[in-house]
């Protein structure tokens, strides 16, 4: 997708998400949020109607032929491509205590920016959660972990969110993060299970699991293996 026309995309979704979560009190400015979705689209069809040009075009058609999308890195390919055994961790969560931190959101907080989340295999380290919209939390806040920071990449891990079928929706892992990538990892939940909320996303050797609408989301996506 043609910068221009992911710059007008993400603000409609943002916009849309944004709508949906107003409940209370809140519901006042509906109008205000449904004036700048409109203003969104019409930006949109404005878009739509020009033609790109032959660069352009040849982003779009461009095929991957198995390989990453261009925006990953060749150092991050070759992290990637590597094998388990062959990544030394620089962090390690365990509740026990034996590692340097006992959750992950604590982990997160100290590394630098621009960070890469890896981990032991995606039956071995798991992040689960069981927050779902029967108990109260909305779709969007509902995921196990949520990733917007442009350029996430996760690998060998397992997402999870456990609420179970009669809690309807309940996402494992929502991604809103430009230029993503998530590599062999495990996504598992029933409803809802994975939300590619927005932007470009990446999603290469995964297993994903669910019953209702298990993958949704308004995001410019590729699933490869």
């Amino acid at each position: 997708m043609p910068i221009h026309g992911l710059a007008v995309y993400s603000p409609v979704t943002n916009h849309v998400t944004c709508l949906d979560g107003l409940n209370g009190p809140a519901q006042s400015i509906r109008p205000i949020i449904k004036d700048l979705i409109s203003s969104a689209r019409t930006s949109l069809a404005m878009v739509v109607a020009i033609a790109i040009t032959p660069l352009e075009e040849a982003e779009v058609m461009q095929p991957l032929n198995g390989k990453f999308p261009n925006w990953v890195s060749s150092k991050d390919r070759k992290l990637l491509e590597a094998s388990i055994k062959d990544i030394k961790a620089n962090v390690v969560v365990a509740t026990a205590g034996s590692g340097n931190y006992k959750t992950v959101k604590e982990a997160v907080a100290s590394v630098p920016k621009n960070s890469n989340t890896l981990d032991d295999g995606m039956d071995s380290t798991i992040i689960t959660g069981s927050l779902n919209i029967v108990d109260g939390t909305a779709t969007f806040n509902s995921a196990t972990l949520a990733a917007v920071g442009d350029g996430f990449i996760a690998q060998d891990i397992w997402f999870q969110n456990r609420a179970g079928p009669l809690k309807q929706q309940a996402v494992a892992l929502r991604v809103g993060a430009d230029q993503s990538v998530i590599n062999r990892c495990r996504i598992d939940a029933y409803q809802d299970t994975l939300y590619t909320h927005s932007n470009r996303q990446f999603y290469r050797d995964c297993y994903i699991t669910g019953t209702v609408d298990f993958i949704f989301g308004n995001a410019a996506v590729v699933f490869q293996n």
